[in-house]
């Protein structure tokens, strides 16, 4: 039905966004049919992109849509549905009517399917409606000194934990030839606590920088 609508408005719509609100739908009606594939995305965010114009991973467009739900409402929904523009120029222009980039929020919303903890800040963390954390499946990090490479793939996430051996601060180097595409968030936790984790925002603009983290005692 949602299809049908949009179809109204903006056909043809590109493959990701026009299953995002399909599934949003179902999400605020009720049916939770794709949380299985959901729950199983968080765990491949690097591998499996969620824009992509001819494609969609229903469980990683079932999560932005119930994300942008949660945190922006039904209006935004409606927007989207009812704008001309396609994809991610789409999702730009009605952010922007919020003061919003996408690149800001997509970042939130990994972090979100990392912790699942909507009792941090403002909620951006987590999700009221459902259950999906990515907590124990992120790529174990090296504290050497030594460069080591990795990635994923555009409108994906790399999740890298990092176990310092006691508290004081990890400083970590970056290096990209795409930083102004990247977002990089930080977030310092206990693994047993997860509703106590700090996340921070890093702004990285150049080719090659730094950002530090505060390792708390225990």
């Amino acid at each position: 039905l949602v299809h049908l609508i949009g179809s109204q408005y903006d056909a043809p719509e590109e493959g990701w966004l026009s299953e995002m609100l399909a599934e949003a739908a179902m999400a605020i009606g009720g049916y939770a049919t794709d949380l299985a594939a959901a729950r199983a995305w968080v765990r491949r965010t690097a591998t499996t992109p969620v824009c992509v114009k001819t494609y969609a991973d229903y469980g990683a467009v079932y999560l932005l849509g119930s994300y942008l739900h949660e945190q922006f409402g039904a209006e935004l929904l409606r927007a989207l549905l009812q704008d001309p523009a396609h994809g991610l120029a789409s999702m730009e222009a009605q952010l922007e009517t919020l003061g919003l980039t996408f690149r800001e929020v997509f970042a939130d919303f990994m972090v979100a399917n990392l912790l699942d903890q909507p009792g941090l800040e403002d909620g951006r963390y987590g999700y009221e409606s459902l259950d999906a954390s990515a907590l124990g499946y992120e790529m174990t990090a090296a504290i050497d000194g030594a460069a080591h490479q990795t990635g994923a793939l555009g409108w994906g996430a790399r999740y890298l934990r990092f176990t310092p051996a006691g508290a004081g601060t990890l400083t970590v180097g970056l290096a990209s030839a795409s930083f102004a595409k990247l977002g990089v968030r930080s977030v310092g936790f206990d693994p047993a606590h997860p509703e106590t984790a700090v996340v921070a925002p890093h702004d990285l603009t150049s080719a090659d920088t730094t950002f530090t983290v505060t390792v708390a005692a225990g």
